[in-house]
């Protein structure tokens, strides 16, 4: 018997993505780099609301007056030395050439219709969930492990 599967499109690239039980910790994003690129742009989005505020302007006020001092005193300290390089040669045009996926690392399918895990290619059942598992129900094959360690 197969283990039960979560079924799910990605939050970002909107990629649909199967997950299995024992991989399953509430994923929305289908890897590591969609998450990561997610954060950015969030980070970018608070970033720029927080630069709209009164204290974002006076911070960055601040920051590019230290910013144009610190310019200002490296440059009384270096003298100004102008040197022509002229232009660099052009190299050869380099193509890359697109290296087939290897197929090494997963298991042949053996049907058409199987499952298979996005994260760790583990086959699954055909009947997919597509929400989330109760808390009690989400990690039970450890289950066993934590009672012996509650006294």
């Amino acid at each position: 018997m197969f283990p039960s599967a979560r079924f799910f499109l990605c939050a970002r690239c909107r990629v649909q993505v199967v997950i299995c039980r024992s991989c399953d910790r509430g994923q929305v994003y289908c890897s590591e780099m969609c998450s990561q690129i997610r954060r950015t742009e969030r980070q970018r989005q608070a970033n720029a609301r927080y630069a709209k505020t009164r204290v974002g302007q006076q911070n960055n006020a601040k920051r590019q007056a230290h910013y144009r001092a610190r310019k200002r005193e490296q440059e009384a300290l270096i003298p100004e030395i102008v040197t022509d390089h002229g232009s660099t040669p052009c190299g050869v045009a380099d193509t890359l050439v697109r290296c087939p996926m290897s197929s090494a690392h997963k298991p042949p399918r053996q049907q058409p219709t199987d499952r298979y895990c996005h994260f760790c290619n583990q086959c699954c059942d055909l009947l997919l969930r597509s929400d989330f598992l109760p808390p009690d129900q989400r990690h039970q094959r450890f289950a066993h492990t934590r009672r012996d360690t509650i006294p």
